[in-house]
């Protein structure tokens, strides 16, 4: 019984991963998200920052955002994250947005 993945089994790691500069941990988790921009779906959140995608996203570098994650956990509680958006990526139709979080509330 082997107890290592073989080399052609291992997943190579997303494109966008590159060398570590955040203070906090990410996690890779897919969670509906609104704003006064539209809906989307998490990438990565942390506690200093959220990356998300949405068709659409009609914002650029440098404004304010506030992003409302609902239901989470399967009941009725509301989160709301306030930040600065840090860049917007074009990918086709979707947008990547990546936002440095200033506050977070739970409603």
């Amino acid at each position: 019984m082997r107890r290592f993945r073989l080399r052609s089994a291992r997943v190579s790691p997303p494109s966008y991963v590159g060398p570590e500069r955040r203070r906090t941990p990410r996690y890779y988790v897919q969670l509906p998200i609104e704003s006064s921009h539209g809906i989307g779906t998490t990438i990565d959140v942390g506690e200093d920052g959220v990356r998300f995608e949405s068709t659409t996203v009609s914002t650029t570098g440098g404004a304010d955002l506030r992003l409302v994650f609902r239901h989470v956990g399967g009941d009725h509680t509301h989160i709301d994250v306030t930040g600065d958006v840090v860049r917007v990526e074009e990918s086709g139709e979707t947008f990547h947005v990546a936002l440095r979080v200033d506050e977070i509330h739970v409603n």
